[in-house]
C-alpha cells in the first residue's frame, strides 16, 4: 500500500440501510478477480457509524478513483454504476471526519432538573424532570395528574 499521507477521507451517499452492502460491493470490485482490482492501492479503509444513515466513508488517494470504482464517473467507462450508490460528496478534513465517526451518546444534552419529552411508548409526548442520567439510561418523573418515576433509554427522550 501507497504512503497513507496521500490518502484522504471523502463521503459517498447512499441509500439509507444499504451502508454495508455497498462497503461489501467496493471490496468485491477491489479483490483478485474483481473489476477495479488495478486502482486497490489508492483505496484505503471503508467505514461507516450507525448514526449516520446513508454514508459511508472511504479513505483515498482522489475523488476520481472513488467514482471510478462505483461507476459514478463523468468519462464513460466499462464500469457498471454501483447499486444502491447515488454519489460521491467529497472530500472532508480529519476534523470533520473525526467528528462524525465520534461515537453518540444518548444522554447528551440532558441535564439533571431539565424538563425532556418522551419520544417512545405508551407515555410518549409526555413531560418530565430529569432526576438522574446514566451514559445510556435517563431517571424522568412525570408532570402529569399522577407524579410517576420512569427509567428510560436515553434515546428515548428529549
Amino acid at each position: 500500500m501507497e504512503s497513507e499521507s496521500k490518502m484522504k477521507q471523502y463521503i459517498v451517499k447512499t441509500v439509507n440501510g444499504k451502508e454495508q452492502k455497498v462497503v461489501d460491493e467496493m471490496l468485491s470490485r477491489l479483490t483478485d478477480f474483481g473489476s477495479m482490482k488495478k486502482i486497490r492501492d489508492q483505496i484505503g479503509d471503508m467505514t461507516y457509524v450507525e448514526h449516520m444513515k446513508g454514508y459511508i466513508f472511504v479513505e483515498a488517494e482522489s475523488q476520481i478513483v472513488i467514482e471510478q470504482l462505483v461507476g459514478k464517473t463523468i468519462v464513460r467507462t466499462n464500469i457498471l454504476p454501483m447499486k444502491n450508490v447515488k454519489r460521491v460528496i467529497g472530500e472532508v478534513s480529519n476534523e470533520e471526519y473525526n467528528n462524525y465517526t465520534k461515537p453518540k451518546i444518548p444522554t447528551d444534552g440532558l441535564e439533571i432538573g431539565t424538563i425532556a419529552t418522551i419520544q417512545k411508548g405508551a407515555f410518549k409526548g409526555e413531560q418530565g424532570i430529569v432526576l438522574s442520567k446514566t451514559e445510556e439510561r435517563v431517571k424522568i418523573e412525570l408532570l402529569g395528574d399522577i407524579p410517576m418515576i420512569m427509567e428510560l433509554d436515553g434515546k428515548d427522550v428529549i
